[in-house]
């Protein structure tokens, strides 16, 4: 990229994304993440997720000819 192009795009990122003038955090963001990480892990699977894989495996137990046409369009 030559320097007229280098200017070029540099003016049309300057217009598009104009400063947002200066920023100071209001407080500390490093508290909020360590409340976060001590929070307990959620459940990998919860009921939905096993309501509705439950709802799938009935599915194909009732109708196995869709088996293959699940698998199709994966």
């Amino acid at each position: 990229m030559n320097d007229a192009n280098r200017r070029f795009v540099q003016t049309i990122l300057q217009r598009a994304l104009p400063p947002t003038g200066e920023f100071t955090l209001e407080h500390d963001l490093w508290s909020r993440m360590a409340r976060r990480l001590e929070r307990p892990a959620r459940p990998v699977f919860t009921w939905l997720d096993l309501l509705l894989a439950s709802l799938a495996a009935a599915g194909f137990f009732a109708f196995p000819e869709a088996i293959p046409v699940v698998l199709f369009h994966l």
